[in-house]
């Protein structure tokens, strides 16, 4: 859960540059029945002329869709930003001016007559909104706290998408946003108990729409079956039940590959146990001249020297940095007691 809990201003920064949009896929038209027009932007900044030039690259391909009504009209909707956004995104190397003269020329290309005006006023829209949130941004307008910042960034949108359109276009981002948001203050409040915590995020958990939900589930299963595979072993649960759970969650198959996973995993443990026992002997007799390597060699397997060794080296810097009586009683301004006396006398 916690890899949802978004990272402060930064998320919300990541909202307002479209972050995630950027997937390749073809574009597609697609006729929808219900439209979401809007009428033409006033004053809409003038595209600058085409690059003297030559095209040489390959036409982006953007995801997302652009979509039409019955008639033929353009409908804005965020398929249709996610594709503007995308195409931008592909062309981020050229100046923003050429981007947009490509930009508006694929959509004269893609798009029918009768749609031209909605889709380049939604493209102009789209280019002033994120020329003004990155003069806002730099300048610190949109700083604060997250609640005021995802505020800014509402208004700013609506100053140039118009109120209804930005609601047509970020009503599910916002929705998003501020649940997470949400997940992080429960954190922040539930720092100091893990079960409240747990239980607050997963009541906000059932907010999400369906589709997050899902994912959600897919991607954190692994981290699931791994709590409650442990929570078994802890119980005094059999091999028997651990491969029950787990044939139940990703079937037989999978439950088969973590047993054997299971066994070399233990076999190694016995082995390094062995391996340390040694190794502890062996430095207690020859001290800084004690032959580690040789001693891999013989209670070591070849193909796990390098891991034992690498193993070996992290023990090592551990017993560095780990305090002395003398080191601690010089960081704490006193001196270790002398053997037979006691502190203070």
């Amino acid at each position: 859960m916690r890899r949802l809990l978004l990272g402060g201003a930064a998320a919300v920064t990541l909202a307002l540059l479209g972050a995630g949009l950027w997937f390749r896929g073809e574009p597609v038209r697609e006729r929808v029945p219900t439209p979401a027009r809007t009428g033409p932007m006033e004053r809409a900044p003038a595209p600058a002329p085409p690059s003297s030039a030559a095209v040489t690259e390959a036409a982006p391909r953007p995801s997302g869709r652009l979509e039409l009504d019955a008639g033929g009209a353009f409908v804005a909707t965020p398929s249709a930003l996610a594709w503007i956004d995308s195409f931008r995104f592909a062309l981020r190397h050229l100046p923003d001016a050429e981007q947009q003269v490509r930009l508006e020329d694929a959509l004269r290309r893609d798009l029918p007559p009768s749609a031209h005006e909605g889709a380049l006023d939604l493209a102009r829209r789209n280019r002033a909104f994120r020329e003004a949130a990155r003069l806002a941004f730099e300048g610190g307008d949109g700083a604060g706290d997250l609640d005021r910042h995802l505020q800014w960034l509402r208004e700013l949108r609506r100053a140039h998408y118009g109120a209804e359109l930005a609601e047509v276009l970020f009503a599910h981002e916002d929705e998003a946003l501020r649940l997470q948001l949400e997940m992080r203050r429960a954190a922040e409040r539930h720092a100091d108990d893990p079960a409240a915590r747990r239980a607050a995020l997963d009541a906000l958990a059932d907010e999400w729409p369906e589709e997050t939900r899902e994912r959600h589930a897919r991607t954190t299963a692994p981290l699931r079956l791994a709590q409650e595979t442990a929570a078994l072993r802890d119980a005094g649960a059999s091999d028997a039940e651990i491969f029950a759970l787990r044939a139940e969650r990703v079937g037989p198959a999978a439950a088969e590959r973590m047993a054997a996973l299971d066994a070399e995993r233990a076999a190694f443990a016995e082995r390094l146990a062995r391996y340390r026992e040694a190794r502890a002997a062996e430095i207690e007799r020859h001290g800084a001249a004690a032959d580690l390597e040789a001693l891999r060699d013989a209670f070591v397997p070849p193909a796990e020297r390098d891991r034992v060794a690498r193993l070996d080296a992290i023990d090592a810097q551990r017993s560095e940095r780990a305090p002395t009586a003398d080191t601690t009683a010089r960081e704490e301004g006193t001196r270790p007691p002398l053997e037979g006396t006691t502190p203070g006398s």
